[in-house]
């Protein structure tokens, strides 16, 4: 959600208006939204038997994908005419994307594990890879615009602000490791 709020900062400051579709799961942080000013339409979650496993991503929808679609393409029309749509969740794909796309003009992915297929304008992924400008050859439309590496990375702008303020280190005493909410190759002990 923070990489969401970052992005959706910049283009407010651009002058477009932002929504979010966000669904009410267990400790979820959607009132982050409300806070920083962008409105927020809140899916309730299911009681339904989709079992949510750290394994498996498509599972963490709480509903199945055709469900969800749904229910975001009524939030969407609740917020009247939409010029985009940007898609921040693993468990989402090309299926969903394709329920969507009648109702947008673009859509825009971020994505960083390259291991399912797309139907997006646009994909974002922020991180380095060897075989960064490959690994979504087949995932995409062909004319996807592609936006990947570093130089794409959604970091608050106060990171910009400080690094001018940094002098530089002779020496490093200690380092943090952190791979984000989801670790399923365990890269954090490796590390």
């Amino acid at each position: 959600m923070i990489r969401c709020l970052v992005l959706a900062e910049c283009l407010r400051q651009r002058g477009f208006r932002i929504g979010f579709v966000c669904r009410a799961h267990h400790n979820h942080r959607n009132h982050l939204v409300t806070e920083r000013g962008f409105r927020l339409h809140q899916l309730e979650t299911s009681d339904s038997s989709v079992e949510r496993t750290a394994s498996s991503s498509s599972t963490w929808l709480d509903v199945t994908w055709e469900v969800d679609a749904w229910q975001t393409i009524e939030a969407c029309k609740a917020y009247g005419h939409l010029y985009g749509l940007i898609v921040d969740h693993y468990g989402l794909d090309y299926r969903w994307e394709k329920m969507l796309r009648p109702y947008m003009n673009r859509i825009m992915v971020i994505d960083d594990l390259a291991d399912r297929n797309h139907d997006c304008d646009v994909l974002l992924d922020q991180n380095l890879y060897d075989d960064m400008e490959s690994r979504y050859s087949g995932h995409v439309p062909g004319e996807c615009k592609l936006l990947l590496g570093p130089a794409f990375a959604l970091l608050h702008p106060d990171y910009r602000r400080l690094h001018k303020t940094i002098l530089p280190r002779t020496s490093i005493k200690r380092i943090l490791v952190f791979f984000g909410a989801v670790d399923p190759q365990d890269l954090t002990s490796m590390a």
